[in-house]
């Protein structure tokens, strides 16, 4: 059931959420905090659940995006997210909160790192020196050995997020996925070489909004916004 307590609403919420003709609003939400993100350990396509922090972080980002699309009239017309239970952790309790349809799709899965996921940076530092510092030298262009790289997975996110912009074309459409794949898709969206996405920040459990255009690029309209967590 939705909860029933006062939304805690960041002020990015309160835009006018207003849909143009022929566009899909994409809420993409990076999934909130688990152990690993606290132990500063690669992830990637393992799966780590969601922490006690992470679980506060998915229920405010949850009654905040409730709050939106009722105040502006704008209903969630459906969700999808990431199979990894980080992700469809934080789906499941947006889900609660706004009602929508959840569906599962492999394509917005977390970079595939290979043997570097389960290590820290500061390990393989000494562990992988060599294919670490291709990886830092080529902007995280390389391929990391057992993993895949940053353009097939920018390749995949762009495919995925298009089928399912197209599907749902005048509707806002929630996307929960991860950092790293959402970043490889935002360089997309705004034209940026793929060695910019360390320029910005993705927190765990914030919001991006990008109005995804059928017939025209695509816009972002704003990014990394925050909720305010209950303790």
């Amino acid at each position: 059931m939705p909860s029933s307590s006062p939304p805690l609403v960041a002020g990015w919420f309160l835009f006018s959420g207003r849909l143009v003709p022929g566009a899909t609003r994409l809420l993409l939400i990076r999934h909130a905090q688990t152990d690993w993100n606290h132990q500063g350990l690669i992830q990637g396509q393992l799966d780590p659940p969601l922490n006690e922090t992470g679980m506060a972080e998915a229920r405010a980002v949850a009654r905040a995006v409730r709050y939106w699309a009722e105040t502006m009239g704008q209903p969630i017309r459906v969700i999808f997210s990431s199979d990894l239970q980080r992700a469809y952790q934080t789906a499941q309790i947006v889900q609660g909160e706004v009602g929508a349809p959840l569906h599962l799709h492999q394509g917005l899965r977390e970079h595939r790192l290979g043997d570097w996921q389960g290590h820290s940076a500061q390990e393989l530092q000494t562990t992988d020196a060599e294919a670490w510092q291709r990886w830092i030298d080529s902007g995280g262009q390389s391929r990391p050995p057992g993993g895949e790289t940053i353009l097939e997975v920018q390749s995949r996110m762009v495919a995925t997020v298009e089928e399912i912009a197209r599907s749902f074309v005048g509707s806002n459409v929630l996307v929960v996925s991860h950092g790293a794949s959402l970043k490889a898709l935002l360089c997309w969206v705004l034209g940026l070489n793929l060695a910019l996405r360390t320029h910005f920040f993705l927190a765990n459990a914030s919001l991006t909004s990008v109005l995804w255009h059928t017939e025209k690029a695509p816009v972002l309209e704003f990014l990394n916004g925050l909720a305010r967590a209950e303790r």
